[in-house]
C-alpha cells in the first residue's frame, strides 16, 4: 500500500516565499544525532520502522498524513505489512532542509508513540546511501562550510611549506633549463594536422602537461612506457616517438574505458600499442616490475584514494615495486600538493594529492624530478622566460624517480 502527498493549497500570490535553504554538512550531521532510525539516502531523509501488526502500520500512516498536512509538508510513505517506509526531501531546493528534519522529527515521535522500532532499510546500505552525510567528520566528502572557513590556509598565494617533502627546487630548475632547449620546435598544434594525433585544444591534457611530456621524453628516450589512463597523453606519445624516437617505444595502455583512445589513434598505431582492456587492481604485477631505468610509468587515474581503488593500489602495490631508475608521472596535482579552489567547490572531492603527499614525505626511495606548478610558484622568474607559453598553462604534472 502505497501512499503520496495530497495537494497543497494555492500560494500565495501577493506575498510569495522563498523556499528554505539547503541544510549544510554539519547542521544535518546535528539533527541527524537527534533522529534515531533516520538516516540520509541521497537528497532525502529516510527510516523504516516496524511496528507491531499491520493495523498499527495503517495508523502510524493516518497519524502521519495528519502531521503533513498540519506542517503543509508531505513526505512519501509505503506500508509492507506491519513495515513502513518513510522518506522526505524539500523538491523546491532539490535536497534536505530544515521542513524535513522537522517533519522526520515529528514522524519519528509518532512511530514510537504507536510501539514501533526502527528497523534498517536493508541488510545491507542500498546503492547512492551514505553511512556519513556529506560534510560529517566520518565522510571523506568536506563540508563547505569548513572550506569557506578554511580558504585562506587552504589556498594561500604564496608557497606552502611541505615538512618533510624535499622539493629539490635547484636540481628541478636545473632540468628545466636542459628541457628548455626542446621548447623552439615543440610544435604543439590547437589542433591536430591529418598526420599527428595530439592538439592541446583539450581539456584533458593541455599545453603545459604536454610539452612537459615530449620534452622528458626527448630527454631520457624510453625503451618502455606503460600508460595507466590513456588519451590524449597517449597520443602525445606517440606522435613524440614518431617525430624524435624512431618508432621503437614499447607502449602499453592500461585503460578499462578506451573509447576516447580508438577515437584518438590511428588504425596503424594499434601494431605498436598494446592495449589491456581492465582496471589496473587487475593488471599483473610483472607489467610494472619489468619496468628498467629511464622507463617511464605514465598514471592518470581515477584521482580518489578509497578501499579498492586504483590510487590505493598504486601507491601501495605498485609504486614500492619499481626499479631503480624508473620514471613516474602522476596527473592533476596542482601546487602545495592542494587541489584548484574552484575544483573543490566545484564539488570533486579527489584526494590523490594528499596521499601522494603523505607517500613523500620522509620517503628516500622517490625523488621528485620536475613539477611545472611547483616551479612557477617558486621560481616563476627562471622559468617562463625559457618556456613562456607553460604561464599560460602550467599543467599538473609531477614527474618522480624511483632512486
Amino acid at each position: 500500500m502505497a501512499f503520496a502527498a495530497g495537494s497543497r493549497p494555492p500560494a500565495n500570490t501577493a506575498q510569495p516565499t522563498m523556499p528554505p535553504p539547503l541544510l549544510d554538512g554539519s547542521a544535518l550531521s546535528k539533527a541527524l544525532a537527534e533522529l534515531p532510525g533516520v538516516r540520509q539516502l541521497g537528497d532525502r531523509l529516510v527510516a523504516r520502522w516496524r511496528f507491531a501488526d499491520f493495523g498499527a502500520a495503517v495508523a502510524f500512516g493516518a497519524r502521519l498524513a495528519a502531521i503533513a498536512a498540519a506542517q503543509d509538508h508531505h513526505p512519501e510513505w509505503t506500508v509492507r505489512h506491519r513495515e513502513v517506509d518513510f522518506a522526505t526531501t524539500t523538491h523546491d531546493t532539490s535536497g534536505i532542509t530544515a521542513r524535513d528534519v522537522a517533519l522526520a522529527t515529528a514522524a519519528v515521535a509518532a512511530a514510537y508513540e504507536l510501539g514501533a522500532r526502527a528497523v534498517a532499510p536493508a541488510a545491507a546500505p542500498a546503492h547512492g546511501s551514505l553511512w556519513a552525510p556529506p560534510g560529517h567528520f566520518y565522510s571523506p566528502l568536506p563540508d563547505p562550510a569548513e572550506l569557506e572557513a578554511d580558504a585562506k590556509r587552504r589556498w594561500p598565494p604564496q608557497p606552502r611549506e611541505l615538512p618533510g617533502i624535499d622539493l629539490r627546487l635547484p636540481e628541478q630548475v636545473a632540468l628545466a633549463q636542459q628541457l628548455a632547449r626542446y621548447y623552439p620546435d615543440a610544435d604543439l598544434p590547437e589542433v591536430a594536422p591529418p598526420e599527428r594525433r595530439y592538439g592541446t585544444a583539450n581539456e584533458y591534457f593541455g599545453f603545459g602537461d604536454a610539452f612537459v611530456y615530449q620534452a622528458l621524453l626527448r630527454q631520457f628516450r624510453p625503451q618502455r612506457v606503460v600508460e595507466v589512463g590513456s588519451g590524449w597523453s597517449t597520443a602525445l606519445l606517440l606522435d613524440t616517438d614518431d617525430r624524435w624516437l624512431g618508432g621503437r617505444t614499447e607502449v602499453t595502455c592500461i585503460e578499462p574505458f578506451p573509447d576516447r583512445l580508438r577515437s584518438l589513434l590511428f588504425a596503424r598505431d594499434w601494431g605498436r600499442v598494446r592495449l589491456l582492456q581492465q582496471r589496473v587492481q587487475d593488471v599483473a604485477l610483472l607489467e610494472f616490475e619489468a619496468l628498467q631505468a629511464r622507463d617511464v610509468l605514465f598514471v592518470d587515474s581515477s584521482h580518489v584514494a578509497k578501499t579498492g581503488s586504483d590510487v590505493v593500489h598504486l601507491v601501495c602495490e605498485v609504486l614500492p615495486r619499481l626499479r631503480s631508475g624508473v620514471l613516474v608521472h602522476v596527473h592533476d596535482v596542482h601546487a602545495n600538493f592542494e587541489y584548484d579552489e574552484a575544483w573543490v567547490r566545484q564539488g570533486r572531492a579527489w584526494n590523490e594529492a594528499y596521499f601522494l603527499r603523505a607517500f613523500l614525505q620522509h620517503n628516500a626511495a622517490f625523488e621528485i624530478v620536475l613539477h611545472a606548478p611547483t616551479l612557477a610558484l617558486h621560481a616563476a622568474e627562471l622559468l617562463l622566460p625559457l618556456m613562456p607559453r607553460i604561464g599560460e598553462n602550467t599543467g599538473g604534472s609531477l614527474w618522480l624517480r624511483r632512486r
